[in-house]
């Protein structure tokens, strides 16, 4: 994964800053690996269906939840 764009440093603590695209990549890649896990274990060799059920409305309900975990787990860094 590529590093965070730039870092900040405020008190003498150098925080890490990422971009909406850096996070997005981190959702994106979090969504995938959650899928390949779980058509691995089943055995499944086509991504036809996650194609399918993971498009519109689901897709874009989990892209938002995974975004605001990913933005929670950034604020809270230490």
């Amino acid at each position: 994964m590529k590093k965070p764009s730039f870092y900040v440093t405020w008190n003498s603590v150098t925080k890490q800053i990422y971009t909406q695209d850096e996070i997005q990549l981190i959702a994106e890649n979090a969504l995938n690996t959650a899928i390949f896990s779980i058509q691995e274990q089943l055995g499944q060799t086509d991504g036809g269906v996650a194609g399918i059920y993971f498009s519109g409305d689901k897709e874009h309900l989990i892209m938002e939840i995974l975004r605001d975990y990913i933005a929670t787990e950034i604020m809270f860094e230490e």
